[in-house]
């Protein structure tokens, strides 16, 4: 496996074995070397093109690849992300962390950081691909991508809530105690599951339990490392449950256009 393939993933964790791309002798750190590693591959919404598409880097006919040395373990690589219709650009910055030295015919590597500078050239995915909640799990993507794994926590959970609320009321579940107060998310979400069955059967029993881990964050029980290492696999389940949803209209939508529901079933 070349460094691309890691390069073209969201950031992990783990270290996974690629071909060396350095070579086997010592490099000074601060060298600035240019690299073969393959095809970077990531996917944004074109603006320009007004599309989701896979922007590329390191391909025959683009400018090389250069990394900076910072250590035996640590390389700087900036490479520009180039959408292969209208040629917008993106300039992506990675930083890259080895298990042992670099310098070697294979190595055992990851992402430690990953920044790319969207502007106005594209988005993280169309405006409207989560509906009303794209905004925020837009909002969450920077903050991830930001390296501020609370913040994009504080986003999840707010998408979360706003999801539950908007089904409550769609159900006509009153959002309110008898007393006037607000309901506590566990009871409201227990009382709309109960009625919509917005979570995912996959996950249907954990449903509380994924507001729970975004909500530590806001009770100290969470740093940013660990914000971050879960950011990809609890916005999953939140994407999940908007799928579930939109999904769950769309067939309401085509029974009632056959007639399903009269009773007339032709």
């Amino acid at each position: 496996m070349r460094l691309s393939s890691i390069l073209s993933k969201p950031p992990s964790s783990r270290f996974k074995e690629v071909e060396g791309f350095l070579g086997e002798k010592n490099i000074k750190n601060g060298t600035h070397k240019k690299i073969d590693v393959g095809v970077i591959a990531l996917s944004f919404f074109c603006k320009k093109c007004e599309e989701m598409t896979t922007f590329y880097a390191g391909r025959d006919n683009e400018p090389a690849l250069y990394c900076i040395i910072i250590n035996n373990k640590l390389v700087s690589i900036d490479c520009s992300l180039k959408c292969p219709r209208c040629n917008s650009s993106i300039p992506t910055w990675f930083i890259i962390e080895s298990e042992d030295n670099m310098i070697s015919r294979s190595v055992n590597c990851r992402i430690l950081k990953r920044r790319e500078n969207l502007s106005d050239t594209a988005m993280y995915f169309k405006s409207d691909t989560f509906g009303d909640y794209t905004h925020l799990l837009e909002k969450a993507n920077i903050a991830y991508r930001e390296g501020l794994g609370a913040a994009a926590m504080v986003y999840l959970r707010k998408t979360f809530e706003q999801i539950t609320c908007a089904a409550a009321d769609n159900a006509k579940i009153n959002r309110k105690t008898p007393t006037g107060g607000r309901k506590k998310f566990q009871d409201l979400l227990k009382e709309v599951d109960g009625a919509c069955k917005i979570i995912p059967d996959e996950f249907s029993s954990n449903g509380y339990e994924l507001f729970c881990e975004l909500s530590n964050v806001l009770h100290g029980d969470y740093d940013e490392k660990l914000g971050l290492e879960k950011y990809e696999y609890l916005r999953r389940l939140i994407v999940g449950i908007i799928e579930n949803i939109r999904n769950k209209h769309e067939y309401n939508e085509v029974v009632e256009a056959l007639g399903w529901n009269n009773g007339d079933k032709k």
